[in-house]
């Protein structure tokens, strides 16, 4: 069973719901985000959504994404952070997923393309900058993903933010 969402005018999307990111860095350590044609005013990691949850898995569409976003395959590596995004006002609730993408060179990012009706454009960002123009739980996320890359743990987070230690669920 799938549901569908509107996500913005004209663009609407089935969601299982899941989707994927990846942080991909430069040498000097500089974060690529993407513009979608989509979202006018938002920055996003490069990825997107799982396009069937038989076919698909977080870390294929990552890699799916990146190659339609960029016009290039990039490896998408281990899991950096999970994130249960809640509807809170949003367009619907969804599990985020963000794959560490490696560092790309200057000669890989010269071949970078935008095709057509995907993206605005992208930009590889101070990780500060890059938070200034990403919503703000995926400010967060971008912090968490980073925090993992250099730890070598992964993450969850709720919204963002982290998730508590433990949790006791009521008993009926």
């Amino acid at each position: 069973m799938t549901n569908t969402a509107e996500v913005s005018k004209g663009y609407t999307r089935d969601c299982w719901p899941m989707a994927s990111g990846v942080l991909i860095m430069d040498r000097d350590e500089k974060v690529l985000l993407v513009h979608p044609n989509y979202h006018k005013d938002r920055w996003l990691f490069p990825g997107g959504g799982l396009e069937s949850a038989q076919q698909d898995t977080p870390q294929r569409a990552a890699a799916r994404e990146v190659a339609e976003e960029l016009g290039v395959a990039l490896p998408v590596g281990r899991m950096l952070v999970s994130d249960w995004v809640m509807k809170d006002g949003r367009f619907f609730e969804e599990l985020v997923f963000v794959f560490d993408g490696g560092v790309v060179d200057e000669k890989t990012k010269e071949k970078f393309q935008t095709p057509d009706g995907e993206l605005r454009g992208w930009a590889f960002l101070h990780p500060d900058e890059a938070a200034a123009r990403l919503a703000p739980p995926d400010a967060r996320r971008l912090q968490g993903a980073l925090a993992a890359k250099k730890s070598g743990v992964p993450v969850y987070l709720e919204h963002g933010r982290p998730a508590p230690e433990q949790v006791i669920g009521l008993v009926p």
